[in-house]
């Protein structure tokens, strides 16, 4: 099945028209590929290519500083908070109860840039003190437009995804006014002639789903691709559509949604031969909930609410490998 065309492309210029077949068909896209395998692929998003571009080269440059200076940003109040986190920190499979080494990437969190925000971690809810390297200056400033439009961008997909699931527009913005968020520069480094070859069971990025309401996703083509996996168990290759975002359910919005949507593993596995010496770097914007968010699953009246941030914090500590 690996090279499949398994998602759609949802073009939000047709959401945005103001047409109502457009308008149908578009939620009903957005429905049926959220049933099947979690995954959307999203174009004319509205996320300005200058921001992406400035976003991406001030990644590259802070991930291109040597190593002692990448460690004076490094993230010390546990998985999930701000800052530079090395190869080695974190193993994702385990999030999914299958232990697997440690996985091959970097990675620079930059959690909320609003005054006062805090963060769920693997050590808890703590303040935000992101962490921008004053080698590469042009860090913070790309990295806070890009989260303006990623946030702008998450407000219109929350009342598109509400439209899909048959529910009133504001039904998922009323605990996702002021979300919880990270935005994850994700490094792939290429695996150098002095670094081990990868372990059995090693990957990229281990098999997980993502915790949260919704992951949005700006990545380049890659070699190994991203995969995700399928109802019945096997993993296909995600398609790279130039210009687009991957959109993807989250654990929460699936326990929210009642089951409706899945939330999907995904991998992408350690590179081999040629691949193995090209670096691959992902802008990985994950959306969680307001803070407090208790979230009870919509069509299924008498199931315990899920704790948001709880919920969250487990799964950091299940994947924070320096934890016992």
């Amino acid at each position: 099945m690996e090279g499949r065309a398994i998602v759609p492309l949802i073009d939000l210029d047709r959401w945005r028209s103001g047409d109502a077949e457009a308008r149908d068909e578009t939620a009903r896209a957005v429905d049926e590929a959220l049933r099947d395998v979690g995954f959307l692929i999203i174009t004319n998003h509205g996320v300005p290519a200058e921001v992406i571009e400035a976003a991406r080269h001030a990644s590259a440059d802070a991930f291109a500083l040597p190593a002692d200076e990448k460690q004076r940003c490094r993230q010390t109040n546990g998985t999930g908070g701000p800052g530079w986190t090395p190869i080695g920190a974190e193993s994702n499979s385990y999030a999914s109860g299958q232990p697997a080494p440690p996985d091959l990437k970097e990675t620079w969190t930059i959690s909320s840039v609003a005054e006062g925000a805090v963060v769920p971690t693997s050590m808890g809810v703590i303040p935000v003190e992101n962490q921008f390297p004053s080698e590469v200056p042009a860090f913070e400033e790309a990295m806070t437009a890009y989260l303006e439009a990623g946030l702008a961008l998450s407000a219109e997909l929350f009342e598109l995804l509400a439209v899909a699931a048959d529910l009133p527009p504001d039904t998922f913005l009323q605990q996702c006014r002021d979300p919880l968020h990270n935005l994850n520069l994700t490094w792939y480094p290429p695996i150098a002639d002095d670094m081990a070859e990868p372990a059995p069971g090693q990957f990229r990025i281990g098999p997980h789903s993502d915790f949260g309401t919704i992951t949005v996703l700006q990545r380049e083509a890659s070699d190994p691709p991203l995969q995700v996996q399928l109802a019945d168990g096997s993993w296909a290759d995600l398609p790279h559509v130039p210009d687009s975002l991957i959109v993807n359910t989250g654990d929460q919005l699936a326990y929210w949604t009642g089951g409706r949507w899945r939330s999907n593993p995904h991998r992408i596995p350690a590179p081999t031969g040629a691949a193995a010496r090209q670096g691959r770097l992902s802008l990985v914007l994950f959306l969680e909930t307001d803070l407090g968010a208790m979230l009870e699953p919509i069509g299924r009246p008498g199931e315990e609410p899920m704790d948001a941030v709880q919920y969250l914090i487990d799964k950091l500590i299940a994947i924070d490998t320096s934890l016992p």
